[in-house]
Order: structure tokens, then sequence, then C-alpha cells
């Protein structure tokens, strides 16, 4: 991604886990990535901190499954910051613009918050957004708000497993599930007299009042792509 903004384009990434977002930044670095900024903070519907698990990453596990809505319980945990989209100054002295054209959501159930957190800057930049909605709990609150911000949702369900991985893997450990997100386009981008217009071919637009996945997809559908629809709908 930081390859394809170009080098007077901008990349601006949030990571809470401090291990992570430390791992995150030693890539940049090995990979000569000065366009791309790291924050090591959480990104909610306001500003303050969140808690924190203490994990040992030199275990096997999902560390990018962890939901910080979670009760943690009597778990060790500790204070990260917690920052909205509206109270980050994403200026880009290249182009002298402080508007993102991009962005990307996935941060296990908060996503919801995130759009909340976030509204005065997607109001007036309106850029294109690509949210994680794979829970059908928090399907419909997420629907909603992104028709209250005067956007177009599209389903994009993709294979979680790709053959042409970075490290050459040939085994699915997912076993044939599927990645369900959405694609939001602004309103006014799909207007054909708009300078930039969008054309969604090939992606099945979703309804207000019909905001969950299985309203789309048949369960012979669903069980032949390998959606994890049952997931999904507890």
């Amino acid at each position: 991604m930081a390859k394809a903004v170009g080098p007077y384009g901008q990349v601006h990434a949030f990571e809470p886990q401090r291990i992570i977002s430390q791992r995150l930044q030693a890539n940049i670095a090995i990979n000569d990535l000065e366009n791309v900024y790291v924050y090591n903070v959480a990104v909610g519907n306001q500003t303050g901190t969140i808690r924190m698990p203490y994990l040992n990453y030199s275990s096997e596990m999902n560390f990018g499954y962890l939901s910080l809505l979670d009760d943690f319980g009597s778990s060790l945990s500790y204070s990260v910051p917690l920052v909205t989209l509206d109270s980050i100054e994403f200026l880009n002295v290249f182009t002298n613009s402080s508007c993102p054209s991009l962005i990307k959501i996935d941060v296990e159930q908060m996503e919801l918050h995130v759009l909340q957190g976030g509204r005065q800057l997607i109001s007036s930049c309106r850029p294109i957004i690509y949210a994680e909605n794979n829970k059908q709990e928090s399907s419909a609150p997420l629907i909603s708000i992104i028709s209250e911000l005067d956007y177009v949702p599209y389903w994009h369900v993709t294979p979680c497993y790709n053959d042409a991985n970075y490290k050459d893997t040939h085994v699915d450990i997912s076993e044939g599930w599927m990645d369900v997100n959405i694609i939001c386009i602004p309103s006014e981008r799909l207007d054909m007299l708009h300078p930039q217009p969008m054309k969604m071919v090939g992606f099945i637009r979703i309804d207000v009042d019909r905001p969950y996945l299985h309203q789309y997809y048949s369960d012979d559908q669903v069980s032949t792509a390998g959606i994890p629809i049952s997931s999904y709908q507890n």
C-alpha cells in the first residue's frame, strides 16, 4: 500500500498492541518506507485510554483476533491511548491536503466506534471506506451509520487464503473460510456526472433494511463458498 500511494502519498497505520506495533515499525524501517506513519494507539469513538491484556507473543495464536471490547476479567492488562479519527491531523505537506482518500477498518467489532469517532473527517473528506463486517450483531448498526453518512455499502466476500501468498505456502489452514467485508462509496461518487464516478460492477449492494449477509447469500451458496455463516449469525 505504501508503494501504491507513491512517494507523495501517505499511509497512516494504527496498532494498539505494543509488540505488533514495534514489529510493524521495524518492517517499515527495513523496507525504507518513509511515507508510512505508525501510531501505537487504539481508535474509537472517544479520546482517553483503553485496556490491553498482556499477551505471550511467543505462543501460537491469532493476535489480530483480539477485541478490545472483550472483558479481560482478572487478566493482567495495561492502558493504551485511545484516539478518534477526528482528533488526528493527517496533513500531507506534499499535497497540502488533510483528507485521506481511503479508510480501511479491521478492528474486531470496534468498526462502529471508529466511524462514530470520525464523522467530521468522513463528512468533509468523503473517502472510500473498507471495513470488516463479519458478525451479525454488529452488522445492522454498521450499515445504519454508513447510510447516515450518505454512503452506499457493498458486500466484499473474499477467501481467507490466497495461494499467491508472500511465503509461498500452499496449505489452506482456513479450511475454505471467507472474509466478510464491506466497501462503502460516497453516494455522489456513483453519479456518472461526478468528475471521478465509480461503477461497482459485480458487487452486491446492501440495503439499510437488509443488513445481514444471509439475506443476500443462500445456505447453498454459503456452504459452497465456505463462508462461516453460522459464526456470522451467532
